[in-house]
């Protein structure tokens, strides 16, 4: 073993190798060692070793170089990362979008000290070894040209036999090694690398079962129950793939599916699977359906991400913090049967809500054993490495308000904070309907804003879902409106400002105090109508609320004009009845209730 290492050492100042190639296998090396762990920053210099014709030997020599000063140094190394975070980001900024390298976990901060300081140091020793390397064979090459008993002793056969245990092959003479070209490529590792991207276009046509149950099996793991695939077709050189019969069954009732599609395709962006990335451009999904039996029954998996706590202490709900009159506060049951569906639909995306304060970076105590200084974290932040820019849902049937619709969702990310890009859903109904939503993430002090629109809501189909026994029900009617405020995984807080047209409401036990007759009769006369509703509180049991002042003084004013067009009937019909013709034709225009109702003053609403 002794041997081998001195062959391999003495090789390299009487062989063939370039010392600029030695001192490279020596810088990377060292750099190797020096980073703690193993991340993208280390599958980059072994991609570098494979491709260029550095001595694997010298490389393998200085790793354990490296490794030994890596643990030697760990908390000089962390001291160095953490002012490189806090004091010079760019540069962690710029390897991070470096193919390979970019797939690193940079908040560990020993690891970005030996990042820097690895290449700055390996450096040295390179320098050091091909200048050896380099004043070795210049000695060589001068004893070779001035001394004949040299060139005779080089010539005797123990000494050739010497040579080539010890040595193995070298060069013929000095001259030869200092006049080599130098080689920059390492023909094998060109090779091994078409090698290896021909195995996996294989292996991806080959093993497309395999692919397929992988991700399935991953999927349903991640989903809590059975998520059943038809086909699945990944191009490794394009990045494009697509899904059929796509098939995600309900965990809490294993005989349906949550969701349905027929067919989903996308293409990857190869530059962000470089860096550990799945970007997606666009995502086109057909043959949308939810909440449909399945064949047989799912199975159930044990789930490993961690779910929110539905336990979790959001405090007590205090109207007064949403500035809400508490006479006009309701529970969201109240209003409508299916608040059940409601509340699950808010479940199922609480756990992809903001986390209050998960914004900010959580700086984490510095480790209390030395070692410990080589895996600690700094500035731990999320990152996104999913993210689809735009996802088309055709011709999807969405039950109740909106229907047979189309679909837009984009920036839909498994990081959004990170990402820090809106997060929109765009619903366009065949008969008009529309919904548009973004909930932002660029503003650190407010995550989760929501900013929307909605158009042309038909009441009399959002009557079906709500509460028989409201005092009021709708005939017909169109709201439309816009959408601010802010959610996040424990607390909601939206007003919707709401315009009514084509009002048509019924009553059987009244408003406000008013009988059904009255309440009927104004409702009747409203043709259009501005509410502001709420909802509010937290998230797993949120109120909706509206604002009763300016109810009630819309059906007051109402009820008001409805008086004065009562009132002013009647004169008109004691009039006719009383006079009738006895009026002349030139006086008729002077008598009328615009002249009773002058003379009345404060009755019609006047000065007194």
């Amino acid at each position: 073993m002794l041997l081998k290492k001195i062959r391999k050492i003495a090789a390299l100042l009487r062989g063939q190798v370039s010392p600029v190639m030695a001192g490279i296998g020596v810088a990377l090396g060292f750099w190797f060692g020096l980073m703690p762990g193993f991340s993208g920053l280390h599958a980059a210099v072994l991609v570098l070793m494979l491709l260029l014709n550095a001595p694997i030997g010298m490389f393998i020599l200085f790793m354990g170089i490296g490794k030994a000063a890596c643990l030697a140094s760990a908390k000089p190394l962390y001291e160095f990362g953490a002012y490189l975070q806090e004091h010079v980001p760019f540069i962690i900024d710029i390897t991070s979008k470096i193919p390979i390298a970019g797939a690193s976990n940079f908040s560990v901060a020993a690891r970005d000290g030996a990042m820097v300081a690895g290449p700055l140091v390996g450096a040295v020793l390179g320098l050091m070894v091909g200048l050896i390397i380099l004043g070795f064979r210049k000695t060589w090459l001068k004893l070779e040209s001035n001394s004949e008993k040299f060139n005779a002793w080089q010539e005797k056969g123990w000494v050739k036999m010497m040579d080539r245990i010890v040595i193995g092959k070298r060069a013929k003479s000095a001259k030869d090694t200092l006049q080599a070209k130098t080689k920059y490529v390492r023909k094998g590792g060109v090779v091994l690398a078409v090698i290896l991207l021909g195995g996996a276009l294989a292996v991806s046509y080959f093993a497309k079962g395999t692919i397929k149950n992988k991700t399935a099996s991953m999927l349903s793991q991640n989903n809590g129950a059975t998520v059943d695939i038809g086909t699945l077709v990944v191009s490794p050189l394009t990045g494009n793939f697509s899904v059929t019969t796509l098939a995600v069954a309900d965990k809490a009732d294993i005989n349906k599916n949550t969701f349905q599609a027929g067919e989903i395709t996308a293409k990857a962006n190869m530059y962000n699977l470089s860096l550990g990335k799945v970007v997606l451009d666009q995502v086109k999904v057909s043959s949308v359906q939810f909440d449909q039996l399945r064949d047989t029954p799912a199975q159930l998996f044990a789930k490993e991400i961690v779910e929110p706590n539905e336990t979790e202490e959001t405090g007590p709900f205090n109207p007064g913090d949403f500035n809400l009159d508490p006479n006009g506060l309701a529970k969201l049951e109240t209003y409508f049967d299916n608040a059940k569906k409601v509340k699950a639909w808010i479940d199922k995306i609480r756990p992809y809500l903001p986390k209050p304060g998960e914004d900010a970076p959580k700086p984490l105590e510095k480790p209390l054993q030395y070692l410990g200084y080589l895996q600690a974290r700094l500035n731990e932040v999320p990152v996104a490495r999913f993210l689809a820019k735009e996802i088309l849902l055709d011709k999807v049937n969405l039950d109740g308000v909106f229907g047979m619709s189309n679909v837009q969702v984009k920036n839909l990310s498994d990081a959004p904070m990170a990402s820090k890009l809106p997060v929109s859903l765009d619903i366009q109904s065949e008969d008009g309907t529309a919904l548009n939503m973004a909930m932002q993430f660029d503003d650190a002090n407010h995550p989760g804003r929501l900013t929307g629109t909605f158009k042309g809501i038909d009441l009399s189909k959002l009557q079906s879902g709500m509460n028989k026994d409201n005092s009021l029900t709708f005939e017909s009617g169109k709201a439309s409106g816009e959408i601010l405020g802010f959610i996040n995984s424990q607390t909601i807080d939206l007003s919707l400002k709401t315009q009514v047209s084509n009002l048509k409401a019924a009553s059987n036990k009244g408003l406000f105090g008013l009988d059904a007759k009255t309440t009927n009769d104004i409702f009747k006369s409203i043709d259009s109508l501005d509410l502001t509703l709420k909802i509010v509180g937290p998230i797993t049991s949120p109120r909706l609320a509206f604002d009763t002042k300016e109810l009630r003084n819309t059906l007051q004013s109402k009820l008001k004009d409805i008086g004065k067009q009562k009132a002013e009937d009647e004169i008109n019909k004691v009039i006719e009845k009383n006079l009738g013709d006895k009026i002349p034709d030139e006086l008729k225009d002077k008598v009328n209730t615009d002249t009773l109702k002058e003379g009345l003053k404060g009755l019609f609403g006047g000065k007194k």
